[in-house]
């Protein structure tokens, strides 16, 4: 199984078939990398290994195995962004999201690329500009994910690491085209392609709507709390059942990068987005067994179901001859079984250099359906918010 996620590492599972002693002695390499192409290579060694990384559909790095030496499990490379050395409570003089010098927040204080702590993690397609520079802070012990997770919001920015170690953070359009325009359609009537729309056969829904975190103020603070910002709900839809009055939730937050009231006060109108309405939570499953070379985690796709209400009437398109009035909604996670269909490699270290190995002959393929997790997953909501 190898599930990706948006703005997350995600994490694979790959099991073997009886391979033989040369094959689960690798298991012990840690920090190899498994690579999966869209469809078995031969001659693999042949293959310069950036080309073969521009190849993959995925790249995870090896971190675990189970007695019997016979799994690689694992994380996406974004993982790597978790191990660098724990920094010290500092002050961030203003910078740029990221201008190529030494004074960016992403060469700075993400990749680290000045004091060599980026796990061979590249600059990637970075929207960069000397403008809109931003004072912050840092706290001890902040991993360069948390501190690119925080700074990327704040610059209104999304992030990925792609499958040859590059980082790309830019605004959302940038990253993920389908935005605009999706390229792939999930509806209980029917799979197939239709001019630029791929139709996923077999979907079944399974939602849930709650309002477990729902929330009517935010205060957000500092990390020394010398500064905070707040922000309030203009009406609350909800009363509780002793004496009706309206629903009262307040949630108090920190950021480890704002160091200004304002920074404070954007914060917490971000949270409150995420929590002022129900949360609904959406699981796609499609009779595919492969869905990576059509959808990704982050991408937007159209989602039309009557039933779950998924549907809007002002985004008619064309598909199987009929108009149809899909949703726009947003992958934020994709779980994909091990397929036969598909090429496995384990690029590691032997001591003294790199080698390939081809795991396709040994793994235990999956029948496996392939899941989708639309909305709300994980409680996280894109920077444009997209009714569901």
């Amino acid at each position: 199984m190898i599930e990706t996620v948006h703005q997350a590492p995600g994490r694979f599972d790959l099991a073997l078939d009886d391979p033989p002693e040369e094959i689960k002695a690798l298991t012990s390499r840690a920090f190899a990398a498994l690579i999966v192409t869209p469809a078995p290579i031969d001659h693999p060694d042949k293959i310069a290994y950036s080309s073969l990384l521009g190849l993959a559909s995925y790249v995870g790095i090896h971190t675990g195995r189970d007695k019997a030496r016979t799994t690689f499990s694992g994380y996406g490379p974004a993982w790597l962004l978790t191990l660098a050395k724990a920094a010290s409570t500092a002050s961030v003089s203003s910078r740029p999201f990221y201008d190529g010098s030494n004074a960016s927040w992403i060469r700075n204080n993400v990749l680290r690329i000045g004091s060599s702590e980026n796990n061979g993690l590249t600059v990637g397609t970075i929207s960069s500009s000397a403008a809109g520079a931003k004072t912050g802070k840092v706290l001890a012990g902040a991993t360069p994910l948390s501190v690119l997770n925080d700074v990327c919001r704040r610059f209104g920015r999304e992030w990925r690491v792609n499958p040859n170690g590059t980082l790309d953070a830019a605004v959302t359009a940038t990253l993920y085209p389908t935005a605009t325009t999706p390229t792939a359609l999930a509806t209980p009537i029917g799979g197939g392609r239709d001019l630029n729309i791929v139709g996923l056969p077999a979907v079944a829904f399974d939602e849930r709507d709650d309002w477990d975190d729902y929330t009517t103020t935010v205060t957000c603070n500092d990390s020394d709390e010398t500064h905070t910002g707040t922000d309030t709900l203009g009406s609350t839809p909800y009363v509780n059942p002793f004496d009706a009055t309206a629903i009262i939730s307040r949630r108090v937050t920190t950021s480890t990068t704002a160091d200004t009231n304002a920074d404070c006060a954007t914060v917490a109108a971000a949270q409150l987005g995420r929590y002022d309405q129900p949360q609904r939570n959406i699981t796609l499953s499609t009779d595919t067994y492969s869905i990576s070379d059509s959808v990704d985690a982050g991408d937007y796709i159209y989602v039309y179901d009557v039933e779950n209400d998924l549907y809007s009437t002002a985004n008619p398109i064309t598909f199987g001859g009929q108009i149809i009035y899909p949703q726009t909604v947003r992958v934020f996670g994709v779980r994909d079984g091990c397929s036969s269909e598909k090429g496995y490699y384990l690029r590691s270290w032997n001591g003294s250099a790199q080698e390939l190995h081809d795991l396709t002959p040994y793994v235990a393929f999956e029948n496996h359906k392939v899941t989708l997790d639309l909305g709300e997953p994980r409680r996280r909501r894109p920077p444009s918010a997209v009714a569901i």
